[in-house]
Formats: structure tokens, sequence, C-alpha cells
């Protein structure tokens, strides 16, 4: 990658982390329903209004998004576009990608975007927008959003895409078999909001989290390969806590290390602490971890052990252990406890609240997203990955190259 500019900051290297091999929609079932909030968070300021930009053109305007509209939200959130559009150059195309779009107002953002993609597979990335980095800030167990004064539109133009197809808000049934379909798809799409909103030429950064890890190598390698800066003017990624290798690498080999390191947190007792220690010994996981954590490596890193041996599945073996001890466990977030706090969202590891926000059809018509799509914040549709992804792990594949 070339050099950074004033997004320097959102684009260092991200720690792998074991959490990231769990699938957001195969958490949903583990946890029970939350409890009801007991207050709601006092009245926050407003956002500084945002004046009209160069974004607001006659090809944008059907995606404007009326700031002050927003049900629930009493606040301006500022200028910003939301919508579909294909997935190819036919424009009735039924297979699209929802966005929403919030230009920034720092002066040195106005050649750049930063894209976000939320993981799973088939999360959507109103997830990010909502409860981690977008302009205002929805969190579990309060009932209303505040605003977000460390959002990333502070820095930069920010998009979420609810993508692939199927994911979100994002209508269609196009299959999608592997991580090629994904950026032949995407590619596709962002022409289409580079020629809608006249942003050619601009530099491009792509981040995300979890699955995000396996889409954003392939998606950057596909804008790489096309050597069209005009379009595909790519000069960064950032992944966190991502998804880039197999389940053994990610999950079965440090789960161990990681349940020692959180005991305090997790608070299994000895006698278990003593019995899993001794099996990722016996499985090999530990003499693996010590080798492939050294830099730089002594030699070519061998093949994690394998979970299927007697014995050796650990990583599902701890998560019951935790989850006995705490029926509120939250792998996300591991300092949760009962009772649980419910969450507008609905997001798997949490407990859905009265109202899925982005299911309300008054939210749905003001976001220009298909009134008719079931939204859900982790789903995806059956012809997403319907034999699983069939794409060689990231880290083995374009992420070296990309790099």
């Amino acid at each position: 990658m070339r050099g950074l500019n004033s997004l320097a900051v959102l684009l260092a290297a991200s720690v792998t982390s074991v959490v990231a091999v769990l699938p957001h929609h195969e958490a949903h079932a583990k946890y029970a329903k939350r409890a009801q909030p007991k207050h709601v968070l006092p009245r926050q300021p407003a956002l500084k209004p945002r004046s009209i930009s160069k974004y607001l053109t006659n090809s944008t305007a059907s995606f404007a998004v009326n700031g002050t509209a927003l049900p629930e939200i009493d606040f301006d959130i500022g200028e910003s576009y939301a919508g579909t559009l294909p997935i190819s150059t036919n424009a009735s195309d039924t297979n699209r990608l929802w966005f929403w779009f919030f230009p920034s107002e720092n002066p040195l953002a106005e050649k750049e975007i930063t894209i976000w993609l939320n993981g799973g597979p088939g999360c959507s990335s109103l997830d990010g927008l909502f409860q981690e980095n977008g302009p205002f800030s929805w969190q579990s167990g309060t009932y209303a959003p505040i605003p977000n004064p460390y959002s990333w539109t502070n820095l930069t133009n920010m998009i979420w895409i609810d993508q692939p197809v199927s994911s979100g808000y994002s209508p269609g049934d196009i299959l999608v078999d592997d991580e090629i379909d994904v950026g032949n798809q995407f590619a596709a799409f962002w022409k289409n909001f580079i020629d809608t909103f006249s942003m050619q030429g601009y530099k491009i950064y792509i981040t995300g989290e979890s699955y995000a890890g396996q889409y954003i190598p392939y998606i950057a390698s596909n804008f790489l390969d096309r050597n069209d800066t005009t379009y595909y003017n790519l000069k960064g990624i950032q992944i966190n806590d991502p998804s880039i290798n197999d389940f053994d690498t990610m999950g079965s080999a440090p789960v161990t290390a990681a349940a020692l390191y959180y005991q305090n947190v997790l608070n299994l007792n000895d006698t278990y602490i003593a019995n899993i220690t001794a099996r990722a010994k016996s499985c090999g996981y530990t003499d693996f971890l010590e080798y492939a954590s050294v830099f730089p490596p002594a030699g070519p890193i061998p093949t994690a052990p394998s979970s299927s041996e007697y014995g050796c599945d650990l990583y599902d073996d701890i998560y019951n252990a935790v989850y006995y001890v705490n029926p509120c466990f939250n792998i996300y977030h591991l300092t949760d406890y009962c009772p649980f706090l419910w969450d507008e969202l609905g997001f798997p590891s949490l407990g859905g609240g009265p109202n899925n926000y982005f299911n309300r059809t008054d939210v749905k018509e003001i976001l220009h997203a298909p009134v008719d799509v079931d939204y859900f914040v982790c789903a995806g549709g059956p012809n997403l990955f319907p034999e699983g992804d069939k794409s060689i792990d990231s880290a083995l594949g374009p992420l070296p190259s990309v790099i």
C-alpha cells in the first residue's frame, strides 16, 4: 500500500481475536432474552448541522436523507444519502447493495472515502454505524440514540454498505458461492456509486470487522487488479478482529491461552483450568502457539493441530463451561453479566428489543430501503454461501499480496 493521510490512525494493524471465528448468527441461540432497561440516558446535545454540499446534485437528490425525520432521534443527524444501487450495469437489476453515505466536514478528507463493512457472513453494516463508529449511537439497554462525538465522520467521508446481496437491506437472490463473487459484485456496485456521486479519483480506504477479514482482502485485490484509479483508487485497508484463517488456527489453538488470560472475568474453577491446560498441551496447541507467535518466524508455520481429534475441541468445551458459569455470557463483550440488556438492533449475542428499529416501515422509507425486505441485523439469504464460502482463507490467499 502507498502512503496514508489523515486516516493513518484508522488504518493501523489489528490483532486477530478468537471471537472472530464464531459467526454472529450461530451465537443467537446461545443467549437468553434480555431484561427491559431501567432508565434512559439524559438528553444529549445535537450534532452540528451540516451545510448543503457538493454531493447534493440532480443525480443524488433521490438518495438524500432528511436528517431530522428519523423516528426516536430528536436531533439532526446531518447530511447523508442512502439507498440501493445495482451490482451490474443494468439499472433495473434486482440484485442491489444498500448504502448509507455521510460526507465529512473535515477539509482534509475532501478527496477520500472510507468504506465500512460488517461481517457475519450476512450481517448488516448498520451494526457498525449504529453502535460503533457512526454519527449517532444507540447502545444496548438505552431508550434512544445519542450523538456520537467520536464518529469517524469527524475524520473522513464514510459509507456503510450492506453486502453481499441479501445482507441487511440489500435485496436480491443472486448466488454468492465465494469471495470472487463478492469482489465482482461489490466492484460493479462501487463503480455505480462513484458515478452517481461524482467521486472519480477519490482515495479509497476499506475497513471492517470479523468476517470482513475475509471480504476486505478479496475486494481490495479485485480493486487493485483492475488498475483503474478513476474508480478503484485503493490506498489502504484495516481489518479489526478479523476472520482470516481456518477455525483451528484462529479458534482451537489460542482459546486456552485466552481463557487463562481472562480467568479473572470468566471465573472457571481451578480443576477445569488444569484440565484444559493439560489438553491444550497434549493436543499440540501449546507448542503450535508458542512457535507461531514468534516474529520473525523461525521457518514456515505448520498447520494447526486438528480439533477433530479426541478431546481437542477445546473451543466449544470452554465456551460451554463459561456459559455454565455465566448464563448471560457474551462472547463479544466478556464483562457482560446478568441481567441481559435488550438491544434495539436485536444483535444475535444480545436480547432483541421491543422494536427491530431498522425493520420499521417509516425508517425504511426515510432511508430509501426496500420496504418489503424483512430486516435482521445478522441473517443473509439462502443463496449466500449455500455450501459455505468456497474461497481459501484470506491470509492464505490475497491478503499478503494486498499488503
